[in-house]
């Protein structure tokens, strides 16, 4: 559980013995340790980037052709170019690893080990973990030298001996898609024998498993284990803790800093987000293949992608379906569709709307031709574009043939990477040009 400086404690039970415990008062560390006898075990935290590769990989080069430019408006011309990384991707065995299903760390020789896209200052010890608190909704950090836990903690509810570790996933589309789902084609290249299985959260949308069966196409065991749910974050009912005796950790394919407090990475002041452009390519590729599709737009299927959720719904939104159904568009739900079924649907799109969120990642099947429109909201700050929204600069990588625009809504604080957008006046008249074009 992660506390920022104003928090007390926080006691993490899982079981009737074992106990989580982290907290800036120290004094409360030595009650524990006094009174109860329960022994508190330091735990530095290490980056995987400190740890010895077992091997490097090399993503293959996947050569793109674009025939149509993109059409990047003035909001988005004056940050720097996103990098197409190019480096090698690191896959790294750690023996006898404690885990939890969900959680982007783990724990190994009293040591807890951080993905390599987290980053901290070696000086202050800065750690970002993913854990929301239940009450504010917002991430903490903490920011101790140290991460006390009790040694009852290690003590794991049952043990697997191998496994490649999905298990940091979060139940988001687009993050699933360029976080994880990678890594099932990854292991095919770094050679990891076939009876290692996957290992995943049991708690994701269940659209995210039909992901992993059809670029596994059954080739390894898919386990999923327990994760903590919402209601279990200050109170766990069972210890979901598992011991792993040898987890292959595959790196990331992008630097994005996901788990970490909101306004961290906008201190960051050269932080460029970079991506293996190519390895999606692959998947993209793998999982067309795997389906028997053949991208080809059909001037008939144009498509309103709606957002039906409780928050960040288009003010105008209805407005907009009105709009696009006028001029013969469909409005498309992905989450009424299998995956199978978004695939199948979104190649044959000649046309595409949609606002920046999980499901725009649906373009990523679209025809090379099929005419894209999104929509991201006003992020300028200080005249450049705030590094956690350089995402646009990936479709410019991925797509072409896409109109990316800045809708009228500005966030109030910079970590809103979403919020509740809305179009302008010159929106609509820029989106009414944009669709009348042959």
């Amino acid at each position: 559980m992660l506390l920022n400086q104003q928090m007390k404690r926080v006691i993490l039970k899982f079981g009737k013995k074992s106990i989580l415990w982290l907290s800036h008062q120290r004094w409360f560390v030595h009650v524990w340790r006094c009174c109860f006898g329960i022994k508190i075990l330091h735990l530095p935290a290490f980056s995987l980037r400190d740890f010895t590769p077992a091997q490097m990989i090399k993503i293959p080069e996947f050569q793109i052709n674009k025939h149509k430019q993109n059409h990047l408006f003035d909001s988005f011309k004056q940050t720097k170019p996103m990098r197409d990384d190019k480096s090698p991707i690191a896959v790294r065995i750690i023996a006898d690893a404690v885990v939890i299903a969900g959680m982007p760390f783990y724990i190994s020789d009293n040591k807890i080990w951080i993905r390599e896209n987290f980053d901290f200052d070696y000086s202050e010890l800065e750690v970002h973990l993913l854990f929301r608190s239940a009450i504010s909704q917002f991430y903490y950090t903490l920011t101790d030298r140290q991460v006390a836990l009790s040694a009852r903690y290690l003590q794991a509810e049952r043990a697997i001996d191998k496994g490649i570790s999905l298990l940091p996933a979060i139940d988001n589309y687009w993050h699933f898609m360029f976080e994880q789902a990678p890594k099932i084609l990854l292991s095919e290249m770094a050679g990891i024998p076939d009876d290692v299985p996957l290992l995943l959260p049991d708690n994701l949308y269940h659209t995210f498993y039909d992901i992993v069966d059809a670029l596994n196409q059954g080739k390894r065991e898919v386990i999923c284990l327990p994760a903590l749910q919402k209601s279990e974050w200050l109170r766990p009912k069972n210890n979901k803790v598992i011991k792993i005796n040898k987890l292959y950790h595959i790196g990331d394919i992008s630097n994005l800093i996901t788990y970490c407090k909101s306004d961290f990475i906008f201190t960051l002041e050269n932080y460029q987000h970079h991506t293996q452009c190519n390895m999606v390519r692959l998947m993209v590729k793998k999982l067309l293949d795997g389906y028997n599709i053949t991208p080809k737009a059909d001037s008939k299927i144009k498509l309103f992608v709606k957002r039906n959720s409780f928050y960040r719904i288009p003010q105008n939104q209805e407005k907009l379906e009105q709009f696009f159904v006028k001029h013969g568009w469909i409005v498309f739900e992905p989450e009424k569709h299998s995956f199978a079924e978004q695939v199948d649907i979104c190649s044959r799109a000649s046309a595409f709307f949609a606002f920046r969120g999980a499901a725009l990642t649906n373009a990523l099947f679209l025809p090379a031709e099929a005419k894209k429109i999104i929509f991201w909201h006003g992020s300028l700050a200080q005249g450049q574009l705030l590094p956690a929204y350089q995402e646009p600069l990936i479709w410019d990588i991925l797509l072409e043939n896409a109109y990316l625009l800045q809708n009228a809504f500005i966030p109030d604080f910079a970590g809103d990477g979403h919020g509740t957008p809305y179009l302008s006046e010159k929106n609509w008249q820029d989106l009414q040009e944009i669709i009348s074009r042959e």
